[in-house]
């Protein structure tokens, strides 16, 4: 049995938007490196603790 294909979209525009703001948080920091997380959380418009999870995972890929 397949997965509904909502679901399938739904993950397909998750992972869209992660891959996206992953490159917009690349963006940033290479712009200003010394910028806090609270200041990227307010440029991407994401929860800081997403910001932080996310930089974890660029660090330790």
């Amino acid at each position: 049995m397949g997965l509904p294909k909502e679901y399938f979209r739904h993950t397909l525009l998750l992972f869209f938007n992660q891959k996206k703001t992953n490159a917009d948080l690349q963006t940033l920091l290479d712009e200003n490196p010394a910028q806090s997380t609270s200041e990227l959380d307010r440029e991407l418009n994401i929860d800081r603790t997403t910001v932080i999870k996310r930089l974890r995972n660029m660090v330790f890929k």
